[in-house]
């Protein structure tokens, strides 16, 4: 679909996963120097070049292997949670869980000593608005605000402890690139933040969508490892936390009849894809047990989500510890979305224990 004026929005499966295997279109970076229009600004295509180098490092720290590291501290981290919730009889599932612990994991992840992580909920949203479609001077401008800030918090708990391995190889890659300090900096940064706000999103979203199909969620109870994999995958299908992500083209081309210049901006409706009817059979109906599941919630290809395991690992604990008590757990109220077009969440989501 393309909408009458601004950039193209395309809705389609076979569209959207083509055009993330397309390295004509370049990830759209608003805060990485943007002037805020639809366009990929000079210098900004050469700045995501010098980091990419860092990327690697990352991905060598998120493999299956090394996330399996983390998998006792975040069965603590959620036990700990849902504990606290049975003891009040409830929970706010946004504030007491979802919102804490993709923060505390990911902390752990770049060797971050624990701190007081109280401060940064309304400079992730800060962010958020920053990258959303339509966003405006004034979003764009809090949001380097806002970006600011998380540096310097991040770079106030890396003085305070000795450097983790991950922050080693980020170091030495960062000589060896020569990528300067605040380029390092803004990276990190942007790693706590999407590492926590979309794990954030997609816990809620979980135990929401699982509340909300009580007769599905039922058959879960006891079920395998292997048929709780096959269900998380469709969790992702119905319930991921991306709505849509931007492209910037690198070359003119023509997009579904419509001519674009080279820096036009794409948007990908991941939402809409993972619920095509053309590649998914009754795709509106979560069906945990459907296999195959080729979702496009972690994007695809060179664009594939490199903290996909990570995050795979803290929504299968959530599954895990939740289910035993799903069939007593009530929603207080219909949890309202949030307003942002770039991510799916809801802002709040009360629940209680009967």
């Amino acid at each position: 679909m393309m909408t009458p004026e601004g950039p193209p929005v395309l809705n389609g499966y076979a569209q959207v996963r083509a055009v993330l295997m397309d390295s004509r279109f370049a990830i759209h970076k608003p805060l990485m120097g943007t002037d805020g229009q639809a366009v990929l600004p000079a210098g900004q295509a050469e700045r995501s070049r010098r980091i990419a180098p860092l990327s690697g490092v990352l991905a060598t720290h998120l493999s299956a292997s090394h996330v399996r590291q983390l998998s006792d501290l975040v069965t603590r981290l959620v036990g700990q949670r849902l504990a606290d919730g049975l003891g009040r009889g409830g929970m706010e599932l946004v504030a007491d869980l979802a919102g804490p612990v993709p923060v505390l994991v990911m902390m752990a992840l770049l060797g971050l000593p624990e701190a007081d992580i109280a401060p940064l909920a309304p400079l992730f949203d800060a962010i958020t608005a920053g990258h959303d479609v339509g966003n405006s001077d004034r979003d764009r401008m809090k949001a380097h605000f806002a970006l600011h800030a998380i540096g310097t918090w991040v770079e106030a708990r890396r003085a305070e402890g000795p450097p983790s391995a991950l922050q080693g190889a980020i170091a030495a890659c960062a000589r060896a690139e020569g990528i300067p300090a605040p380029m390092v900096t803004y990276w990190l940064c942007m790693l706590l933040y999407a590492g926590s706000t979309t794990t954030r999103d997609f816990l809620v979203n979980l135990l929401v969508g699982l509340l909300e199909n009580p007769d599905a969620a039922s058959g879960l109870v006891g079920a395998s490892p292997t048929a709780l994999k096959i269900a998380l995958e469709e969790l992702l299908r119905l319930e991921g936390p991306v709505r849509m992500v931007g492209r910037v083209l690198r070359e003119p081309m023509v997009l579904d009849g419509r001519a674009l210049p080279a820096g036009a901006a794409v948007y990908l409706n991941l939402e809409e894809a993972n619920r095509d009817a053309a590649q998914f059979a009754n795709p509106l109906t979560l069906d945990l047990a459907r296999s195959p599941n080729p979702h496009l919630a972690f994007g695809t290809g060179v664009t594939f989500c490199l903290g996909a395991q990570l995050a795979r690992l803290e929504a299968m604990a959530v599954l895990q510890a939740f289910l035993p008590h799903l069939s007593r757990m009530e929603l207080q109220a219909t949890p309202a979305w949030g307003t942002s077009r770039v991510l799916r969440g809801r802002q709040q989501a009360l629940i209680r224990f009967r």
